[in-house]
């Protein structure tokens, strides 16, 4: 494989830091967010990584195993890469300038691109598993309990020394399938797009309020339309002059926000490494004994 797992963690390039902090803001702020940005970018090498295996695994197998690696896995992987570059491209880890709406439906679509793509890699991993063996019939397993880190997946014996290779790893997925599950959720992740104080936040209300307004009855003078146009254009503007930005995502407000660095690219991390002990399994099981 093409990386170790110590750099799929962000707490590796913290260490390398560590000596760098002093306790002055300015000092540890640029470090830390050195630390978060070399997190995600290494992932993002890792996971291209992880495709370009999958699609190698893939070619080696039966078509049922090569089917979900290369249709499955490499192609979400590759959604995976792509949504994690512009997260990190639209959403720098030391961002302070709010977010503009197109900045913010765009980021939230790439999140819930991730999401969503983590979970379906993990089911494409637990069927190349299965149809390794010969199929769910094969292992009497239903359907609804393929799932890599599920309980009864888990006590099939067939991948026993899987299950043991994965055990580490396990109990991420069930955080994961907790907090940042859009497809679980029935919620989308959204990326937040600026934190505002009181003042800001009554501003905010009020400028949405006059974007929302609706045109007055009856025929409109051409100049009033333009004029309309011109003013939404300006509240959009004035909206995103409107506090300060944290990379930051939540399901809903109620639920609490969590910070897109280190989160986003641990759990990507995660997942590759999942996929790493997989595949790793599986080219063991084609090598002559």
């Amino acid at each position: 494989m093409f990386f170790s797992d110590e750099v799929l963690s962000h707490q590796h390039y913290l260490d390398q830091r560590r000596w760098m902090l002093n306790g002055v803001e300015a000092n540890d702020r640029y470090f830390l967010c050195e630390a978060a940005e070399m997190h995600a970018l290494s992932v993002i090498d890792c996971v291209s990584g992880l495709r370009i295996r999958a699609v190698a695994e893939g070619q080696a197998s039966v078509k049922e195993v090569h089917d979900h690696l290369v249709y499955g896995v490499a192609r979400r992987t590759g959604d995976i890469w792509l949504a994690m570059r512009e997260l990190v491209a639209k959403s720098p880890v030391d961002r302070t300038h709010s977010l503009s709406t197109e900045e913010t439906s765009s980021l939230s679509m790439a999140l819930n691109s991730i999401y969503i793509n983590i979970r379906g890699t993990l089911d494409n991993l637990a069927w190349a598993v299965i149809e390794d063996v010969g199929g769910l019939a094969k292992v009497r397993l239903p359907p609804k309990d393929v799932d890599l880190f599920g309980r009864k997946f888990s006590r099939v014996e067939a991948w026993e020394m899987l299950t043991a290779e994965l055990a580490e790893i396990a109990p991420w997925s069930a955080e994961l399938a907790k907090l940042r599950n859009p497809a679980a959720h029935r919620i989308p992740l959204a990326v937040i797009s600026s934190e505002l104080n009181d003042a800001e936040a009554a501003e905010y209300q009020r400028l949405c309020a006059e974007m929302l307004a609706p045109l007055p009855e009856g025929r409109l003078d051409h100049e009033v339309i333009v004029e309309r146009g011109k003013r939404q254009q300006a509240i959009k503007a004035e909206i995103k002059a409107l506090g300060r930005y944290r990379p930051m995502f939540a399901h809903m407000p109620s639920d609490g926000a969590m910070p897109i660095y280190p989160t986003v690219a641990e759990d990507v991390g995660k997942l590759v490494r999942s996929g790493r002990v997989v595949l790793d399994y599986l080219a063991a099981r084609r090598a002559p004994s």
